[in-house]
């Protein structure tokens, strides 16, 4: 993969997405961190080594976010509706991220997943796709039911509460993203 084009003072928080479509640690100079659950989504062999030789050797940095920011993004990704497709390792990368940009921390989120790459967006937390294009509008999603139309806003229920079919998702107003 070629070299990335980041301002090397640029902290770099990265998905798990992002080291298993190769964005090498090892080619860049910023700081980079991970959550602890990061770990447990790499499964082939390669890339497990790779990011394990980059903990080991400090390369890239493991850390916790607090209960605090985990809380907040939590409560952003319900409003937008991306909660329900949200990991809780994904929600821990966003707070990670959110804790540091607000520690002053100049920080980006390494990711190809959309639904973290659109609460990123709402959180003011600048994103760089790892291989995709990367998102182009914020969406707000609601669920709702194909049988019979009705709208359930981000509720948890995954059945309709008046006719019982599997609710769907779909997009209830998008918006620009920031420049």
């Amino acid at each position: 993969m070629k070299k990335k084009k980041i301002d090397s003072e640029k902290i770099l928080i990265m998905d798990s997405s992002a080291l298993i479509s190769y964005f090498d640690p090892f080619t860049l100079d910023n700081q980079q961190w991970i959550v602890p659950s990061v770990k447990n989504e790499i499964y082939d062999r390669t890339n497990k080594m790779r990011l394990e030789i980059a903990l080991s050797i400090g390369k890239v940095k493991c850390k916790e976010p607090s209960k605090k920011y985990i809380d907040y993004v939590t409560k952003i990704a319900e409003k937008t509706g991306d909660a329900t497709v949200l990991s809780e390792t994904d929600i821990k990368l966003l707070a990670l991220s959110k804790e540091f940009s607000t520690e002053k921390k100049n920080i980006a989120i390494v990711t190809d997943d959309y639904a973290i790459q659109n609460v990123a967006e709402v959180l003011n937390i600048i994103f760089i796709p790892a291989t995709q294009h990367g998102i182009k509008l914020r969406y707000d999603w609601e669920k709702y039911c194909p049988g019979c139309l009705k709208s359930f806003g981000q509720n948890r229920v995954d059945e309709c509460l008046i006719c019982g079919t599997k609710l769907k998702r779909r997009v209830k107003r998008n918006h620009a993203l920031r420049k």
